[in-house]
């Protein structure tokens, strides 16, 4: 795995509001939306959910623009990058999406039957005052929604790095037996994590800065070498663990 790089998301603090775009409202009027430019304050999340293991992170977010300019895009399930964009291009976003019939759309599209395999996709914008979310399930397909959906998956900045998250919540369960076949590796990372993460159950145990960064690591390279589901970890007291996943916590977002 390349080395990650965790990018600083303080640049270019703006504080004031920005107005972007605008909703019809009664009469056919047009109310401006505004949103927030600090940092760390989310304005459009693409998600999708499937159903897939947990390790892979099925609901984790595909796309965040925040309202500063940073954007950051998902690359597999333990692999982000991130860069600073323009205000303007922000603005750009939300006009598009404007212009697409995003905020025409209903809050929720159900399939009309189940897809196997397939992912339900959720945007949400976070306006000042109001949020907007809409979820379509696989094979609902509203007016216009492909397209919106693109806008949001196409947005880039200048230079994306590799973008490690500096908070996840990381899951762990103790075993005290190993099959034959399995190979057993050293745990790179803090004992305590894994132990604190077992502790923990459904729940999951909060990393947060270099012991977030770390795990996040060590568990992306076992993704990366397609041993994370049969990956057993050892710590230096001699106990053993699985089912070891971290789950990415971004600014301004719950987790």
């Amino acid at each position: 795995m390349k080395n990650r790089v965790l990018f600083i998301t303080l640049v270019g603090v703006t504080l004031s509001a920005v107005i972007v775009s605008g909703l019809v409202g009664c009469g056919g009027s047009t109310t401006a939306v505004k949103y927030d430019t600090a940092p760390g304050k989310p304005v459009v999340v693409l998600t999708g959910y499937k159903a897939i293991a947990p390790e892979y992170n099925p609901g984790a977010p595909e796309t965040i623009v925040y309202g500063n300019g940073l954007i950051v895009q998902k690359k597999d399930p333990y692999s982000y990058v991130a860069g600073m964009a323009a205000g303007t291009q922000v603005a750009s976003i939300m006009k598009k999406l404007q212009d697409q019939g995003y905020f025409d759309l209903n809050s929720n599209y159900p399939s009309k039957e189940a897809i196997e395999g397939g992912t339900t996709t959720a945007l949400t914008v976070y306006a000042t005052g109001k949020t907007h979310e809409v979820k379509v399930e696989a094979g609902a397909r509203p007016t216009g929604w492909g397209a919106i959906v693109k806008t949001v998956q196409g947005a880039r900045a200048p230079n994306m790095h590799e973008y490690n998250p500096s908070k996840i919540r990381l899951y762990a369960t103790e075993v005290t037996s190993v099959p034959g076949s399995a190979k057993v590796d050293e745990w790179p990372a803090l004992r305590d994590d894994l132990q604190n993460a077992a502790a923990a159950g459904s729940k999951g145990y909060i990393l947060e800065m270099e012991e977030a960064i770390s795990d996040w690591t060590a568990i992306g390279n076992a993704f990366e070498k397609g041993s994370l589901q049969e990956a057993y970890w050892k710590t230096n007291d001699g106990k053993v663990y699985s089912s070891v996943y971290a789950y990415p916590i971004f600014p301004g977002l719950p987790g």
